[in-house]
Order: C-alpha cells, then sequence, then structure tokens
C-alpha cells in the first residue's frame, strides 16, 4: 500500500524515513502532524513565506544554510532549528556536502514549549540524546494508533526539554574543539560496550585522556568517564530484568571480572543495587 506524502515533504533527497499523521488540532495540545529524517540531494532548497506547522529539525550530518529574519545562518552537526508560521525561511544544502537531517512538525497551539527557543537556531550538548529521541519519533510516528499519536506528543515535549537542557548558544561555525567534542560523544555513545576506561575511550577517540577531559568540561554537565559509566551502568540495568541473566553474567558481559566490583560501581552510579532492578 502506497504511503501517502504531503506536498510540504520535500522530493530534494536521496532517501527518508518520514511519516505523516492526519489529524486535526484540539485546542491546548500539542498534536505531531510529521516529521522523520532526510539524506538531501546537493540541490537541496526549500524556501517558504509561510509555513502552517511549529517546526524542530535536528542537523546529524553535513553542511548546510538557514536563512530567517533577514540573518543567515551555517548549519554543522548538533544545530537545531525551531520556527514557525511566522517565519518566513530558507533551507539549502552546501554543495558536496551530504546534510542529514531530522524534523518534526506540529499543529499550532496555544502554549507551545520552549518560546524562548522559538526563531532560533542553537546547537546542543547532547546530539546524541537529540537523535534517539528523534528516531524513537519516527517509530510511533508511523504507527496510525491514538496511543502512538500521545507518544508522538510526549516526544515533541521531551525533545523541546532537552533542547532546553542541553542548550549551546550558536556561535557561527563551529570551531575544531566543538566538532571533536561532538565527534567524541558520539563515539562513546555507540561503542560504550566495549570501552571500560577513561583511557580506552580517548585511545578510541584519538584524543588524549587530559583533551578528552577538558573538552567535556567546557560543553558538557559530565566527565566523559561519568559519562561513559553511566551508559554502561544504564545498559546494565537494562539486562538485569531479564530473569534468566545472572548479576555475575551481567557483570561479565560488560567485562567485570569481580561482582563486588560491578556491585559498587553499579550502586554509585545508578544509586541502588543491582538486585534492586531485579524484576
Amino acid at each position: 500500500m502506497a504511503v501517502f506524502e504531503p506536498d510540504y515533504f520535500s522530493r530534494q533527497v536521496l532517501s527518508a524515513k518520514r511519516f505523516y499523521r492526519n489529524q486535526f488540532s484540539v485546542e491546548g495540545s500539542a498534536i505531531v502532524s510529521g516529521g522523520g529524517c532526510e539524506f538531501c540531494a546537493e540541490n537541496f532548497m526549500v524556501e517558504r513565506e509561510s509555513f502552517p506547522f511549529i517546526t524542530l529539525e535536528f542537523v546529524s550530518a553535513g553542511r548546510g544554510i538557514f536563512e530567517i529574519g533577514g540573518a543567515s545562518y551555517k548549519l554543522e552537526p548538533g544545530n537545531l532549528i525551531y520556527y514557525g508560521p511566522e517565519h518566513p525561511h530558507k533551507i539549502s544544502a552546501v554543495q558536496g556536502s551530504q546534510l542529514h537531517k531530522y524534523f518534526l512538525t506540529v499543529l499550532p497551539y496555544e502554549g507551545f514549549p520552549g518560546r524562548e527557543l522559538y526563531g532560533k537556531v542553537f546547537s546542543t550538548s547532547e546530539p546524541m540524546s537529540i537523535y534517539n529521541s528523534f528516531e524513537e519519533l519516527i517509530k510511533y510516528g508511523s504507527d496510525p494508533s491514538e496511543s502512538a499519536g500521545l507518544i508522538c506528543s510526549g516526544l515533541y515535549r521531551l525533545l523541546i526539554n532537552k533542547c532546553q537542557l542541553h542548550f549551546l548558544e550558536y556561535s557561527g561555525q563551529h570551531d575544531s574543539r566543538y566538532r571533536t567534542y561532538i565527534r567524541c560523544k558520539t563515539s562513546i555513545a555507540e561503542n560504550f560496550l566495549s570501552l571500560r576506561s577513561l583511557r580506552e575511550a580517548a585511545s578510541f577517540c584519538a584524543v588524549s585522556e587530559a583533551y578528552l577531559c577538558k573538552l567535556f568540561s567546557k560543553y558538557d554537565n559530565f566527565s566523559p568517564y561519568t559519562y561513559l559509566m553511566k551508559l554502561r551502568m544504564q545498559s546494565a540495568a537494562v539486562m538485569l530484568q531479564d530473569e534468566r541473566k545472572t548479576v555475575n553474567e551481567v557483570a561479565l558481559e560488560l567485562g567485570y571480572e569481580d561482582q563486588g566490583h560491578f556491585t559498587r560501581a553499579f550502586k554509585r552510579l545508578m544509586g541502588a543495587a543491582p538486585s534492586d532492578f531485579r524484576v
């Protein structure tokens, strides 16, 4: 069965995962009408005098240009843009760069969240968290049920809350330090199960331990080691809910030969013993 795509979905894409929800606005509520991710063609360009949706977009790879309010902004990985019907704008890809971006559209309503971000270009210190929420949004957005629609509304609010909590001012073209930070944080998030120490994380990211710590000190609320350990222990908490696995087996999967060492590390970061996470 063919999937309906509205006229506002760009055709200047190489590939895309997109959804559209044909729903009517309910006063005072967030109705996510569409969203997805797009691998843009080199000639990608969208220019609008008006657009009937509140829109959040996130650049995950490549480079682009965003024009709004008479100003022009260079888009790089980690940038977000949040705009609505009253914002004439233009988005285009930079030739020679594969622009990859996520987006969601929401029917306008009174009291929508993130007013201080509205009409702005900004960055985030948690790109992987934003990425994960958009991927989850695509999953539920493709489900036509009412329950999935409620989840989409919640994910929209969650994304705006994340943008507020992990907000970074737009500073023109990101300097090499920020790009290195984004690269390192993304690498740690994608490989945390195989990385067991700060030294291993720094080596995997091809930077020194001191420099990795300096990057996280500048752009994040956690040290790189704490970030790595939180990812590992959050994964352990999920594993512990499988009754077929013992605490010792979970510890071994994470590279801990000493169950006591694992238990102490888990309790320090999760605030409870591994046994408390059993179903």
